[in-house]
């Protein structure tokens, strides 16, 4: 693991670190593998089955593995923190909206571009035989968006690994992976909203003011139901490669590709078009079989109303999909040895050359407010990634030359140089040393620049638009929101300093200590920024870069603009609302966006002893970030994140130990997360602590030799996460802590 930019050795990607993850290819046997697990609170309750079986000779071996995972869905009505946008039972503000059921009566405020609700829908009625006299002025209905709504989807996974290796002859060997998943997920998403054109050609329009148009913000929650997202992830990949040594050096060569494809369809979705003709907003198509006359028309106006089947599944008919194919094939040549003998030691070198092509294929279908189907053109985009890289480590001193005060100094330096098709050339380089005052103390210090190339899928994912609501100062403007992939992306690179120690005291055998501080400055960075804030993002002024307001009532341009992003293509509902009435677009693709920088320090100390004729392993890690600030733009002023919900937190703590005596062990684990202020509010979020267990007992001898059974828990006093009255209408930090609850699961391994 590198904790540091690391682009000088493994290129684009290597930005903010590496994990390098080893696969075993040298196993005997078999091992079989089944957990069942679940949350004392309900839901996401999962099943994991494996089985691996691998055979070695003496020149060789093979290693196969299967396993199958499934994890049920976390429905929000199971957790509090996620059962209704009204926080106020919680302490915090009623984030449910005006798209409601019964639904509310609007009108447009020209002076400010805003909706806003001016009467209520009576409730406790089915929508016939209303009068002006039965609407609520002044009121405003609400309904919980989070109704039905799944906080984590059901997801299926199979996964296949088999590796094999063969010595062969002049001391080269064969060796070769094959790895394949397939995963399947389906969620309730958030029931479609809308603001409903109703004219007295439907037959339920009731007038209040003697007026002959009305604008009815609707959720159809009762009338449909919850959206419904199905989506797929398919994966193969595999490498050959050979190694061995030649004059001296040891040499490789690989070749490797990999392919996955994605796809995602969201259904059970309003089409406006049908939606208007069932309205009465268009006339009757004669080219469907739904006729209104006959039918029925829409009833907007009931809590609920009663609306045939036939109408019913005309207008949720609407869909969208998506599939994207992701491909890449690489071939790598390696040598490292020993280029000279110093005084410290042998200087030794690694050179490389890496060659990659990446491919990228988008395609989708939507039925959204056309009478067919309309099928996205498929695309194709692909590009070349060379690149050539050394790596060089120079010990000054060294066992044969140490003196008092100096066991070790050596010195390490790297550089690569990376050239991608279409986005540029750049060259990396990185620079580290280590000094061993004494046996027991190890200093090390590193500095090195880092690249990120945008991905194929960030410069060309399909772009997409379509109108929602935002507040501006307390009014409700409605906008159009841009999403997808931005060709003009360029490479996010970063600067990069660490220095930290490593401490293993003889007179404390088993006690290492080691820290660390660290400090990067990321430039261009390339993300959505509008996404992290996009309910608020009329109110932000870092966002204001990202933002044009528009006036199309009054200006010709802003009109034409407007009227162009209605008429695009890509976007899923352009009839909602008259271009007039648009009062603001935002950027929300991928940009170059921000100037970050992370500054922290690294604890993690480790003890190892004997007690109760046993052994116990104590060990505890700290990670405390001094600074994270960000500027979005040029002209944006410094945001502080650090502490800030939706962000790493300040503090990130977990102090462990486990005692194992014989076949028997048990352990557990504190764990820390710090609090700390809330998005736009500043209102404080509290810290959040939790204890896991876990026992597990080894069959050594007897029927059960080789069994191993573990039982785990997280979270064993259940603790809630602390409350944050989030605009998103949920009542903690997601991206710091969760809704799980206590998980329970169970283990059982089984060697053959």
């Amino acid at each position: 693991m590198l904790l540091d930019g690391a682009s000088a050795l493994y290129g684009s990607d290597a930005v903010g670190g590496v994990v390098n993850i080893i696969l075993n290819s040298r196993f005997e046997g078999a091992e079989s593998r089944v957990r069942i697990g679940g949350t004392s609170d309900g839901g996401a309750n999962e099943t994991l089955l494996s089985h691996s079986a691998g055979f070695n000779w003496s020149t060789g071996g093979v290693l196969a593995a299967y396993e199958y995972h499934d994890r049920g869905e976390l429905r929000a009505a199971d957790r509090r923190a996620t059962a209704n946008a009204d926080l106020r039972s919680l302490g915090g503000s009623d984030r449910r909206n005006f798209y409601a059921s019964p639904g509310n009566i609007m009108e447009f405020d020209p002076s400010n571009g805003s909706f806003e609700p001016t009467y209520a829908v009576p409730t406790g009625q089915s929508g016939v035989s209303l009068t002006a006299g039965d609407f609520r002025p002044g009121e405003v209905n609400r309904t919980n968006f989070m109704e039905g709504l799944w906080t984590l989807p059901h997801q299926r996974r199979h996964s296949l690994f088999v590796a094999g290796r063969q010595d062969l002859a002049g001391g080269f060997s064969l060796d070769g992976d094959l790895r394949y998943t397939d995963r399947k997920f389906h969620q309730n998403s958030v029931a479609d909203i809308g603001i409903l054109p109703v004219t007295a050609d439907n037959p339920f329009f009731v007038p209040i003011n003697g007026e002959g148009y009305q604008e009815i913000a609707y959720s159809f929650i009762n009338d449909l139901g919850n959206g419904r997202d199905e989506g797929s992830s398919r994966s193969l990949g595999g490498a050959l490669g050979i190694e061995g040594e030649l004059r001296g050096w040891n040499v490789s060569a690989y070749l490797s590709g990999g392919r996955e494809t994605t796809g995602m369809t969201a259904s059970n979705r309003v089409h406006s078009g049908r939606l208007y003709e069932a309205l009465g907003f268009f006339p009757d198509d004669p080219e469907t079989a739904f006729n209104p006359a006959i039918d029925g028309f829409f009833n907007p106006y009931g809590a609920p109303a009663v609306q045939s089947r036939a109408l019913l599944d005309f207008i949720g008919a609407g869909y969208f999909r998506s599939k994207n194919t992701s491909s890449v094939g690489s071939f790598n040549v390696k040598a490292d040895g020993t280029l000279l003998s110093l005084p410290g030691g042998d200087l030794r070198v690694a050179v490389g050359l890496d060659y990659r092509q990446e491919v990228f294929e988008t395609g989708g279908e939507s039925f959204m407010s056309a009478e067919t189907p309309n099928v996205a053109t498929p695309d194709r985009y692909e590009r070349d990634v060379s690149a050539a890289f050394f790596e060089l480590r120079a010990p000054i001193i060294g066992p044969d030359n140490a003196r008092p005060g100096i066991e070790r100094l050596e010195l390490s330096l790297a550089g690569r140089i990376e050239d991608h098709q279409g986005v540029g050339r750049t060259s990396n380089p990185k620079v580290g040393i280590l000094y061993k005052p004494t046996q027991d103390l190890l200093l090390r210090a590193s500095y090195g620049t880092s690249f990120r190339a945008p991905s194929l899928q960030q410069l060309n994912s399909l772009y997409r638009l379509g109108p929602v609501f935002l507040d501006r100062a307390g009014n409700n403007v409605i906008s159009i929101v841009q999403y997808g992939g931005n060709p003009d992306l360029t490479p996010e690179t970063a600067e990069s300093w660490t220095t930290g120690f490593v401490w293993s005291p003889a007179a404390f055998v088993g006690l290492r200590i080691e820290a660390g501080w660290f400090r990067t400055r990321f430039e261009d960075r390339i993300s959505t920024p509008v996404a992290e804030n996009l309910i608020n993002a009329l109110n932000d002024p870092t966002l204001a870069p990202f933002i044009r307001y528009v006036a199309p009532g009054s200006s010709a341009e802003d009109r034409a603009y407007v009227q162009s992003l209605l008429d695009h293509p890509g976007n899923y509902n352009p009839n909602v609302f008259p271009a007039t009435a648009y009062g603001a677009v935002i950027d929300n693709r991928f940009v170059n966006a921000a100037v970050v920088k992370v500054e922290g320090l690294d604890l993690a100390v480790r003890y190892r002893f004997g007690w109760a004729s046993g052994d116990v392993d104590l060990d505890a890690s700290v990670t405390h970030l001094l600074a994270n600030t960000r500027v979005s733009t040029e002209t944006s002023p410094i945001e502080d994140l650090r502490g800030l919900a939706n962000f790493p937190a300040s503090w990130r703590g977990r102090f462990g130990g486990q005692w194992t005596r014989g076949p028997l062990t048990i352990g557990g684990a504190l764990n820390h997360v710090s609090g700390g202020r809330g998005q736009n509010t500043g209102r404080g979020v509290d810290d959040w602590i939790t204890l896991d267990g876990q026992v597990r007992y080894d069959f050594v001898s007897g029927w059960g030799e080789g069994l191993s059974l573990t039982l785990n828990v997280l979270n064993l006093t259940n603790e809630e996460p602390p409350f944050y009255d989030a605009p998103a209408g949920i009542a903690y930090d997601a991206a710091n802590t969760n809704v799980l609850g206590r998980q329970i699961s169970l283990q059982l391994v089984k060697r053959w």
